[in-house]
């Protein structure tokens, strides 16, 4: 037996005999009978002293345990009671299938890049020097053609509880930050990213609104490049199949057709020119060094993402990769507008839950014009709508009882009109696709419906003293 080691080894347990005495009848005699337990074989294949029913590993002397059920024994698995981790390659306490860091993605090397480069990865030293003619020099994505999916290492996907409205077009998002890189946690302003950064969102329209995992025509994808002087923005335009080129003097895409609540509609899509940007993106000015993302504001990131570890706070998950710091330890203490979108019923939102989705809706659609004086292109207009603000407190920067300063509102006397919708110049401008009055002045062709009926619902609900 000691001669091959793939007998099975079997321990003998030898049982005390149970005796039991049986009294007679009669009460005179007795008899004792002993009933013996035959021996029971316990199998131990791989010798570890666990027995096989026992061991999760009966073949492998190493492991016995797999606490998670992952398929990985506990000495091994470096996350034993995470059935979504078991490894992590850069011992930083991040699992593998969660950590983008685990492997190489790179980064700007601070040489000049080169449009037509071959490489395994993400073109950084492209993106940070070079504004290059077709999308796919830059390799953000697997697949070159799909930019709706599967981002190169080093892209993270993400969303926001509400979005600036863009003609009902689906967007997805991206953020790539470079190896090393970390964004920083701010209240209330977009995360600070750290050069190198690279923020993607492809616009794509979708057959049917009420159907935006279904058939959808690709249009654009945008860049926001955090380069060394500043942020850069470059607009792709999808006209083939395969590729997308630089927008540089924009694009009109006529009869762009989606079915909206059962209606068709049909209308120009327009694609921003590069330069045509900074009238959104500009902060006090309209220099290149000056514009600055809009939509990846802390409160508009705290919601739940599914990646493809699981569905998570997507503040929590980018802290959690070290990509970044500065999160309060307590996420409830983040801002955190109540989410709008196309399904909100608007009339079952109390008074102070409709003021919240508001303030939100007009943060993310408004507030990067109008905001404070020298930090928005329209802050000067007097009409100021960052979230932070408090309503109730400072009812004139929402435009209550405020007169426009805006050309071609002599019909309107107030920016909003206490519970007189059509009366107010802000929910006109939003109503309208006259270009010489609507809001915002670019990215729609058509009308937000529910924004507007959002909006609408707030003016009506509205409970203060008459206008002058």
């Amino acid at each position: 037996m000691g001669e091959n080691m793939n007998v099975q080894k079997i321990k003998t347990i030898s049982l005390l005999a149970i005796f039991s005495i049986t009294l007679s009848a009669c009460g005179g005699g007795s008899e004792d009978s002993v009933k013996v337990i035959p021996p029971i074989a316990i199998i131990d294949s791989d010798g570890d002293g666990v027995e096989d029913s026992k061991d999760a590993f009966p073949n492998d002397a190493s492991e016995s345990v797999d606490t998670d059920g992952d398929g990985v024994g506990d000495n091994a698995d470096v996350f034993p009671t995470d059935v979504t981790e078991w490894a992590d390659e850069n011992n930083n306490g991040i699992g593998d299938n969660a950590d983008a860091l685990q492997v190489n993605i790179g980064g700007p090397t601070g040489e000049e890049g080169d449009c037509s480069a071959v490489t395994e990865g993400i073109n950084w030293d492209a993106l940070f020097t070079k504004n290059c003619s077709k999308l796919s020099d830059y390799n953000l994505f697997q697949v070159s053609y799909d930019p709706t999916d599967n981002p190169n290492p080093g892209g993270i996907p993400y969303s926001l509880s509400t979005a600036l409205f863009t003609d009902y077009a689906t967007k997805y998002r991206y953020v790539f930050i470079p190896q090393g890189g970390k964004a920083e946690y701010t209240q209330s302003e977009v995360l600070n990213f750290p050069v190198g950064s690279v923020l993607v969102k492809t616009f794509a329209m979708p057959a049917d609104t009420s159907s935006r995992e279904g058939e959808e025509l690709v249009i654009e994808t945008r860049l926001l490049i955090h380069r060394s002087d500043g942020w850069m923005a470059l607009p792709y335009y999808w006209n083939t199949e395969d590729d997308a080129t630089l927008a540089i003097a924009g694009k009109l895409v006529e009869n762009t057709v989606t079915i909206h609540n059962g209606e068709e509609l049909n209308f120009t899509y327009a694609v921003p020119k590069a330069t045509s940007c900074t009238s959104c993106h500009a902060r006090a000015g309209v220099l290149k060094a000056d514009i600055s993302p809009i939509g990846p504001k802390a409160r508009f990131l705290n919601i739940e993402h599914e990646y493809s570890s699981g569905t998570e706070n997507q503040l929590k998950h980018l802290e959690q990769m070290q990509l970044l710091t500065g999160l309060p330890s307590d996420i409830s203490t983040v801002e955190k507008p109540l989410v709008f979108n196309d399904s909100i019923e608007i009339s079952l939102l109390s008074d102070e839950e409709l003021i919240d989705t508001t303030e939100g809706y007009l943060d993310i659609n408004c507030a990067h014009c109008h905001r404070d004086g020298g930090a928005g292109a329209a802050g000067a207009s007097g009409l100021q709508l960052e979230y932070q603000r408090v309503f109730s407190e400072e009812t004139a920067k929402f435009g209550v009882c405020k007169t426009p300063v805006a050309g071609g509102h002599q019909d309107y006397s107030y920016d909003v009109v206490p519970g007189d919708p059509d009366s107010s110049y802000l929910h006109f401008r939003m109503n309208t696709t006259d270009p010489r009055h609507k809001m915002p002045e670019l990215g729609r062709s058509i009308v937000h419906t529910e924004g507007v009926a959002l909006v609408r619902e707030w003016i009506t609900r509205l409970q203060a003293p008459s206008c002058p």
